[in-house]
């Protein structure tokens, strides 16, 4: 499953634990080392994965291809846009703009997200295509979980 989660503008964090271990020297030592660096990566995904707060976006069945859908949660705190990318690909963009926070609108006579505020528009991958804005619309983890599609509000603070 391809997920549309780890922006190069918006990376995600990562653990330093893989760095702080020792070299191995010798063969003997090899295996203890390998066997440290799986325990290490997965307690950093482990740590990860506890820090995610996932809420349901409907069911991926609900989407169509390329079509964004604006999801709200929270009692409309939190809005993003939601899109089927492929088979089994998917992205969620936050739906406020990168500039004043203004809800943005997605306008598909033109396939981009429009800023009423002051005009900003962005590609349908986030980019910025026109300002006043310098930075792109943030994105969010996403992935389906027993045909239901699932975001990741943890990044937002709101959660």
């Amino acid at each position: 499953m391809t997920h549309d989660t780890a922006p190069s503008d918006n990376p995600r964090p990562t653990s330093t634990t893989e760095t702080e271990l020792p070299p191995c020297p010798g063969r003997r030592a090899a295996l203890g080392c390998a066997l440290a660096f799986g325990i290490a990566t997965v307690l950093a995904e482990s740590a990860e994965a506890a820090t995610a707060k996932y809420y349901s976006a409907g069911t991926a069945k609900s989407y169509g291809l390329n079509k964004p859908k604006l999801v709200k949660f929270l009692g409309g705190q939190a809005a993003v846009y939601v899109t089927k990318v492929s088979a089994t690909g998917w992205r969620c963009l936050w739906a406020g703009c990168t500039h004043e926070s203004c809800l943005v609108s997605w306008q598909t006579n033109h396939s981009q997200y429009y800023c009423p505020c002051h005009g900003a528009r962005f590609s349908s991958t986030g980019k910025v295509l026109a300002g006043p804005t310098q930075q792109a619309l943030y994105k969010l983890p996403v992935k389906v979980i027993k045909a239901k599609v699932m975001v990741d509000l943890a990044p937002t603070g709101l959660v």
